[in-house]
């Protein structure tokens, strides 16, 4: 009975260990969403969309150990904490545009307390320092200079004993000179990305340094490529260095395969992508969920297969297959986007014809305030939807979404006709 009343208390320990609170208050945002997101396998997942009350103030417990990058998506914006597996405590004020944080202890204030020192030095080093030359020794603004100056001096960075923290920290600088470098002196850039990629643990991708550090590794390898088919070239051929040296099959293999093929597709480079979905696909290992997804995305999403179907509520109808037109136009838009917004006049325009010759529109919109929403879809008469999830939507996920507008043509079977991101692309259908 001991040991079991041990073990029984051993695990409780554990699990209390393993979650941590979140208290945030957001003045000026009340009864508004929060998506909470944290890195898993170098990609940002959902974990929970919460809601402030009338104060701006929500909670939530994060239900696994995690140490890493926080974000905070508004419906405009957002920001993001560092998490140590300590509990977050932070108080902002959107009315205000400096939207400086207040945070009652933790990490997060180690991090604040330090990056104003850090920006109190770059002060000094790259504006104080040089302003003083521009004034006599008998100017009494040099003389305010040089006690600015001499405060500074005085000031030390706050110690931060956290690894992890430290590798946050380090790597930001890094990066940033990482950039500079694959300017001046590619192959050092190139090498150094690489080898972050190939020996640091899994911060890497709990910080977010995963995506960066493969776009400085690919920038370093374009070399003096003067054509398209010449980057692809040599893109494919760095990445295919990079892809043997790390491993494939391994979990970090895996990660940048996840990253590349969306990475290249979106850049224009779709035929050096999809080599990379072919080479995923015959992949025996056992495959993460992200690069699962991709894949399946990847196989689903083109012309000549049928269309996922999905749920649409707040309609007549269930579901996109319970839609029965001679087409269907899927339009994936949302109105913060400028170029949607530009568009739907066409789309609208478009509409009547459509219409008149039996298709029908789905507006799946990447919304994530309601009464914007609302506001937006209440004068046009087509199909409406959205589950205010932003990017973040099973719908988006599920077809691929990368940009906005993107629209989907389907025929009475849903069967993919053709994809493209303008209406005018679509004309022929009426």
């Amino acid at each position: 009975m001991k040991k079991l009343l041990f073990l029984s208390a051993l695990m409780m320990a554990v699990l209390s260990f393993a979650q941590f609170n979140i208290h945030g208050e957001i003045k000026g945002y009340a009864n508004q969403p929060v998506l909470i997101k944290i890195y898993e396998n170098g990609s940002q997942r959902l974990i929970k969309r919460v809601e402030t009350n009338n104060q701006g103030i929500f909670d939530y417990k994060i239900p696994q150990s995690y140490t890493g990058i926080i974000t905070f998506e508004l419906s405009s914006g957002g920001f993001q904490m560092v998490a140590d597996n300590n509990p977050i405590s932070f108080k902002t004020n959107l009315n205000n545009s400096a939207r400086a944080f207040v945070y009652e202890d933790g990490i997060n204030k180690q991090l604040e307390d330090y990056k104003t020192i850090e920006q109190l030095y770059e002060l000094r080093d790259n504006t104080l320092m040089p302003l003083s030359n521009f004034y006599s020794t008998g100017d009494k603004f040099y003389h305010d200079i040089l006690d600015e100056i001499s405060r500074i001096n005085q000031l030390e960075l706050p110690s931060i004993e956290n690894q992890s923290i430290r590798y946050y920290l380090d790597m930001q600088t890094e990066l940033s000179e990482l950039n500079t470098l694959a300017q001046t002196n590619a192959d050092l850039a190139k090498s150094k990305s690489k080898n972050h990629l190939l020996n640091d643990d899994e911060k890497l991708e709990n910080f977010g340094f995963l995506n960066p550090l493969i776009s400085v590794y690919v920038t370093s390898s374009l070399g003096t490529a003067k054509s398209r088919e010449e980057a692809s070239s040599k893109i494919g051929s760095a990445l295919d260095t990079l892809l043997e040296d790390v491993v494939v099959e391994t979990p970090r293999g895996q990660n940048i395969l996840s990253a590349i093929i969306p990475m290249l597709d979106g850049n224009g480079f779709k035929e050096l992508s999809k080599k990379y979905v072919s080479q995923a696909s015959v992949m025996t290992c056992e495959k993460t969920g992200e690069l699962q997804n991709i894949l399946e995305v990847q196989n689903n999403i083109q012309v000549g297969k049928k269309a996922p179907n999905f749920q649409l509520k707040e309609s007549k109808y269930k579901s996109l297959y319970d839609v029965k037109s001679d087409k269907k136009l899927l339009v994936f838009w949302a109105s913060w986007c400028p170029h949607c917004i530009n568009e739907m006049p066409y789309v609208k325009e478009f509409y009547t014809d459509f219409k008149k010759e039996g298709g029908e529109i789905i507006a799946v919109s990447l919304d994530m305030d309601e009464n914007k929403y609302k506001a937006a879809t209440k004068e046009y008469e087509w199909i409406n939807y959205t589950d205010l999830m932003k990017w973040d939507s099973p719908v988006v996920k599920e077809y691929g979404v990368m940009a906005t507008p993107t629209m989907i043509l389907l025929d009475k079977d849903n069967k993919i006709l053709k994809i493209g991101s303008n209406v005018s692309e679509f004309m022929d259908s009426i």
